[in-house]
């Protein structure tokens, strides 16, 4: 692991998570060779990936080969090197379950760069951490943030078996894989009352999860304007309530929801009336925090749309 890497002779990098499930060498070769030979790194867990990203002030181009939680650690060393909308980033469908690919229109085949763009928000959270420090990390606008996300060992475990699959039903399963997850985890999560601030209101309610989104989940009936971000408070929810959200009936299970335009102007904060410190989840990684949630808008990362890989 090297933070202090830059490669100075190339504009265009090629980030590769080792342990994402359909991510492996020959797929990487073949990416790199598409993708005007890109130079592959290969990092070995999402703060890997964050330094290198980090430390690529030259690069003007970067593809992501892993999970929705590897390209936000992406996203993140961009932010910390300051070049969030200077860089252009492509995120490859591989099979390895990342959202951000798949909700952009991309396919399975690698055919290019392309010009096509879109601005995906970044938002920056705030808070302290256990031992009271300041923190601050990243959630992107279509994964979001809440208080449940990660999936347990045994979903893990599955990604040697996952990987003999071809591509589309390795990314297939690997969703439901997460589904059964969240469905057999939901209704027996913990939930602390959260008192929400937003615009000099404020709205009380119990929460298992809440959703910063600006696309349509399967999971959770959000579905926001263009140009808003979709935010949805949820309560505890029963076994029967899990079954229809992951059916995409789409009941009406939010206690509380909103959606929020998208301007420098946004603002929120959560606070949970417990002052222990809150489990909260940046897509699948954990993190402890204390105090009241502040949420602003950090900016835009410009990335690839679907039709060019």
């Amino acid at each position: 692991r090297d933070p202090g890497f830059a490669p100075n002779n190339r504009d265009t990098l090629l980030i590769a998570h080792r342990g994402a499930t359909g991510v492996d060498e020959r797929h990487v070769r073949r990416a790199s060779a598409a993708l005007d030979h890109a130079l592959p790194i290969w990092v070995d867990d999402h703060l890997h990936a964050r330094d290198v990203a980090a430390a690529c002030s030259d690069v003007r181009r970067l593809a992501v080969a892993g999970g929705s939680g590897t390209f936000r650690a992406v996203v993140e060393g961009l932010i910390a090197a300051g070049r969030l909308e200077d860089v252009e980033l492509l995120p490859l469908r591989l099979g390895s379950g990342n959202v951000i690919a798949r909700r952009l229109g991309h396919g399975f085949a690698i055919r290019g760069w392309g010009d096509a763009t879109e601005a995906l928000p970044v938002i920056r959270c705030r808070a302290h951490d256990e031992m009271g420090r300041p923190w601050e990390g990243h959630a992107l606008g279509l994964v979001g943030l809440g208080t449940i996300a990660q999936a347990p060992d045994d979903v893990a475990r599955l990604r040697p078996l996952l990987r003999r699959l071809p591509t589309a039903w390795r990314e297939r399963c690997n969703a439901l894989a997460y589904a059964a997850s969240f469905a057999g985890r939901t209704p027996h999560a913990h939930h602390e009352e959260v008192t929400l601030h937003l615009e000099g209101e404020r709205i009380v309610c119990p929460m298992v999860a809440g959703l910063l989104t600006t696309g349509s989940l399967r999971e959770i009936p959000v579905a926001p304007e263009p140009g808003h971000l979709a935010l949805a408070l949820l309560g505890p929810a029963s076994r029967r309530t899990i079954a229809k959200l992951l059916a995409r009936v789409r009941p009406e299970v939010a206690t509380w929801r909103a959606d929020l335009p998208l301007s420098a102007d946004l603002a929120l904060r959560l606070a949970w009336r417990s002052q222990a410190p809150q489990r909260i989840f940046l897509d699948e990684d954990p993190h402890w925090v204390r105090g009241p949630l502040d949420v602003t808008l950090a900016g835009f990362a410009q990335v690839v749309r679907g039709g060019a890989a």
